[in-house]
């Protein structure tokens, strides 16, 4: 007999295996594009995470098992892209993921992310003992499938993407050259710094993803969290004074219009975050809040347009079996 393992009560309590596969297990959705034999692969490493409902120690499995067909992925893509196979005997797995973001083949191109997803692969493939990770894994299989949809994307339409960013996210800068406050019902909040900026433009309308960091106390039981928002491009700009976030239930300003016991208030925030540690921790502790809660909304955002032109996606179906299917998914 199959019994749910205790180790999951703890963190959802008394919790079905239906509402465990629905609520709480990352849904991964693929491009149409992407090779079948990836998408077959993950379905191996998904049935392992639903698994991990009777036994917790299969989620590391499950999360080895993803980064091991991300490397796979690599493999297969490159060869579709040059007819021919890359020589992993006499070259490194390092060399390969170099090769496809010198070609800005990856969303996020930072050398230090992907050589994070490098080691994980590694440290998850050469065990030095009985180590689990659990739950706190459980991101890679998001990530895995960012990185593995992101190979089939439109390359000329990820550049633009970053010149975007890139140019918005310049102009937020001067806007906040002395701070700013924001202004929603009869509450003000003065904001000494952005965070995360991510220009989206995969979906329609195109988005903005930005997030302003407000001043806080750090002797205050009063949660600290960014201020996340997601605008439509065009009609957003920071070359004014002030500007208008208003999208649905009361009025939203951001204002530079500022006093000058404002500016001087701001300004010494500012020091204290540059030159005191409380400050400084709980200032990077908003920026990691900020990227966390941006990467989650696009995921969502993207995943939905994928599933909503009827490309790969994995269906959950009521009995737990895991399908795939192109165009025409099982109900």
């Amino acid at each position: 007999m199959l019994k749910r393992d205790r180790r999951w009560e703890l963190f959802y309590g008394d919790i079905s295996l239906e509402q465990f596969v629905d609520k709480k297990l990352p849904t991964p959705v693929f491009k149409k594009a992407v090779n079948k034999d990836i998408v077959d692969s993950f379905a191996i490493a998904y049935q392992l995470l639903i698994h991990s409902y009777y036994q917790y120690l299969f989620v590391d499995i499950a999360v080895a098992r993803a980064l091991h067909i991300f490397e796979m992925a690599l493999g297969i893509r490159y060869k579709e892209l040059n007819g021919k196979e890359w020589d992993l005997k006499n070259k490194r797995l390092n060399q390969l993921i170099d090769w496809f973001n010198e070609r800005s083949y990856f969303e996020i191109a930072d050398k230090s992310f992907l050589s994070h997803v490098r080691s994980a692969r590694n440290e998850m493939t050469h065990l030095k003992g009985f180590n689990f990770a659990g739950s706190a894994s459980l991101h890679w299989i998001n990530t895995v499938v960012d990185l593995i949809n992101g190979l089939y994307d439109d390359i000329e339409l990820r550049k633009e993407r970053w010149r975007s960013t890139s140019d918005n996210k310049s102009k937020l800068d001067l806007f906040l050259t002395h701070g700013a406050k924001l202004t929603f019902l009869d509450n003000i909040y003065h904001i000494y710094d952005s965070g995360t900026f991510k220009i989206e433009n995969r979906i329609e309308p195109h988005l903005c993803y930005f997030s302003l960091l407000p001043i806080f106390e750090v002797d205050n039981a009063a949660p600290k969290i960014p201020l996340v928002f997601s605008y439509p491009i065009n009609a957003l700009d920071f070359k004014g004074p002030i500007v208008e976030l208003s999208l649905g239930a009361g009025r939203i300003t951001l204002s530079n219009e500022l006093t000058q016991d404002e500016k001087s208030l701001i300004e010494k925030f500012r020091i204290k975050v540059k030159d005191e540690k409380q400050h400084s921790i709980h200032h990077s502790m908003l920026i990691f809040d900020a990227s966390n809660t941006i990467s989650r909304e696009l995921s969502e955002s993207l995943s939905n347009k994928i599933m909503e032109e009827q490309e790969f996606t994995f269906v959950i179906k009521h009995n737990i079996s895991l399908e795939t299917g192109r165009n025409n998914p099982p109900s």
